[in-house]
């Protein structure tokens, strides 16, 4: 009993001198003179930017406080060599209250702020380098949800902000200003050199403010490009937790990439409009609405950070989307000075490399109701769905929508080993082979596929390199009679009948073995009422150019029969066919018209079996 009697003495002693020295240490606390702590703040400040901070005086004011009002007076924090010369920032004066404890651990929680005569001058460079972070260069959002602003009380008198930003090409001087009448912040800047004034303006920051929605309005204006945000947040300068209408115009989406920094790729004239939420690392789009160029938009979107990625999930729709209009104006100069240079070519220069999306991930489903061209176009809808997954883009469950018929399958980029790769695999049926090929005359169902793969950051390029095959079939279907005549090398009846007749079309297959973008017939051959008529020889995707042989023997008797191969050049768009070597001399035409006369014009043509050949085509 003795024993327990003075155990519990102790304890109670234990206790009672616990309980003494916390209160000592929180009366300490509140008596603190932060003042002897302003070389180790200079010290962490220093370190944090990267350069010098000098603090001229700081001392705690007011009576005994855990939550002390701390005066700084005469910060400076010199600006790196590399950004120039003069100071990153100077404050004149500054009143910082915030509670003590977490002073004590390096965590500032400012309650209120009283800020007098600061002078900022924010410098970012081509490589991305900031004046105001000691950290290396870095395009990573940060995913983690931010805090809650502590901050009740905010007052900002005769102060300025300067921002220039190489890598984005942006800039603006701005003064900023916070009191009993509201925040504020206006200015003048640029933006990739086209001129803007910048807006922004809320709610006094007041004690009976905090807590409670704050209505803000945010505005870039220029001729060239702008954008407005109009909603709430929900506290002062909450900007992790806010609803606002948003609106956005500009001459190329560029530019107002080079404001919101999402990767966007440059465009004929766009207008948007859109309601937006941001709940912090998050944002989440709806109602989005829009054009660009003679192109309409629409649809929705969250936009995820998840380890150090950018996930997005949403929907695009378009009544009408012309795919010209993803080029702005140098874009189309450019693509024409190609034109001018090669000719048309039929494998577009579109650029596939995924560097822009190199920490993108997500799904996007997009349906457009009427694709627009330039000229006439078999292709009239689209729908599919696109997926990404650190650099490798899947184009699933894809269905162009054809004048008859469609074309479905996939498309894959894949830039995960560095290089990129571009994998088709598209299936056509249902079709008319009129619709792609206008200029034959030839009306037939068609059918066929597109299986290649290839590096490249174009798809010309990438099909240029290309290992596959590609077919075309036709069968059943009618043809121009004297192009059927000319096909089985019969010139005679080629230029006697007439145009308007029309001979059968028992099949058409062509069919390409591509290694390393070279293709080779295998077979291509025309089967028609008249004639057939064989290829051999070779295209390079690369250039496009034709290196064929044209051979073709008639059913029937010839009217004029030119004997040997046809050769074949010129581009895909463009092809150009030679006549025979034998009708180079007016000596060889006359021994053909006597080989007519004494029909001595070798042998003639024996129908292929078109089933068999089709099949083989589109296995």
């Amino acid at each position: 009993m003795k024993v327990r009697r003075v155990f519990q003495r102790a304890l109670k002693f234990i206790f009672i001198g616990a309980a003494v020295l916390v209160g000592v240490l929180i009366i300490a606390l509140g008596a603190f003179p932060w003042g002897v702590l302003k070389g180790v703040l200079e010290k962490q400040a220093s370190e944090k930017i990267g350069q010098t901070v000098t603090i001229g005086s700081m001392k705690r004011q007011g009576p005994w406080s855990l939550t002390p009002t701390i005066i700084v007076e005469n910060l400076t924090a010199r600006q790196a060599l590399w950004a120039g010369e003069g100071n990153l920032a100077t404050v004149e004066k500054a009143a910082i209250r915030a509670p003590a404890i977490p002073l004590l651990w390096g965590d500032l929680q400012p309650t209120a702020v009283d800020i007098a005569g600061m002078q900022l001058n924010l410098v970012r460079n081509e490589e991305g380098r900031k004046s105001w972070s000691a950290e290396p260069p870095s395009d990573t959002v940060d995913d983690k949800a931010s805090a809650k602003p502590t901050l009740r009380m905010l007052t900002i008198r005769n102060s300025r902000i300067a921002y220039a930003d190489a890598k984005r090409k942006r800039r603006f001087m701005a003064e900023i200003r916070s009191d009993a009448t509201g925040f504020i912040l206006s200015g003048e800047g640029s933006i990739r050199e086209e001129p803007v004034t910048i807006l922004a303006r809320g709610a006094p920051v007041v004690k009976s403010a905090y807590g409670k929605p704050w209505p803000f309005y945010a505005e870039i204006a220029g001729d060239a490009v702008g954008m407005t945000f109009e909603g709430e947040m929900e506290g002062p300068l909450d900007v992790g937790r806010l609803t606002a209408a948003a609106t956005a115009h500009g001459d190329d989406l560029m530019l107002i990439d080079a404001i919101i920094e999402a990767g966007l790729p440059e465009t004929q004239p766009v207008t948007l409009t859109a309601n937006v939420e941001r709940a912090s690392p998050d944002w989440r789009v709806t109602g989005l609405k829009g054009t660009i160029g003679r192109s309409d938009i629409a649809g929705d979107a969250t936009i995820e950070r998840r380890n150090a990625r950018t996930i997005i999930t949403g929907a695009l729709a378009a009544e009408k989307f012309d795919f010209d209009d993803l080029s702005n104006a140098e874009g189309r100069r450019i693509a024409a000075q190609k034109r001018a240079r090669f000719g048309p070519r039929v494998f577009p220069d579109t650029a596939i490399d995924l560097d822009n999306i190199d920490d993108t991930d997500g799904t996007l489903h997009i349906r457009v109701k009427e694709l627009l061209w330039p000229g006439p176009s078999p292709f009239r809808s689209l729908d599919a769905s696109i997926k990404v997954d650190h650099q490798l883009l899947t184009v699933e469950n894809l269905t162009l929508g054809l004048t008859h018929g469609r074309m479905t399958g996939r498309v894959v980029v894949d830039q995960r080993e560095g290089a990129t790769v571009l994998d088709l695999a598209l299936e056509t049926g249902d079709a008319r082979f009129a619709d792609f090929f206008p200029s034959t005359k030839i009306e037939a169902p068609m059918a066929g596929h597109i299986r290649l793969a290839g590096p490249g950051r174009t798809v010309r390029e990438a099909i240029g390199r290309s290992t596959g095959s590609l077919a075309i079939v036709a069968e059943d279907g009618v043809i121009p009679a004297n192009v059927a005549a000319l096909l089985g090398q019969d010139v005679g009846k080629g230029v006697m009948v007439d145009s308007d007749k029309e001979a059968t079309l028992n099949c058409l297959i062509a069919r390409l073995e591509v290694k390393e973008g070279q293709a080779s017939p295998s077979p291509i051959v025309i089967d028609t009422s008249r004639a057939v008529t064989k290829a051999e020889g070779s295209i390079a995707f690369a250039d496009e150019t034709l290196s064929l042989q044209l051979t073709g023997a008639p059913k029937q008797g010839a009217l004029l029969r030119f004997d040997g191969a046809i050769p074949v050049s010129g581009v895909i768009k463009k092809p150009k066919v030679s006549l025979p070597e034998k009708a180079d001399t007016v000596g060889e035409v006359l021994e053909m018209i006597g080989e007519a006369i004494i029909d001595d014009q070798g042998e003639k043509a024996v129908p292929v079996n078109c089933e068999e050949l089709i099949v083989a085509a589109l296995r």
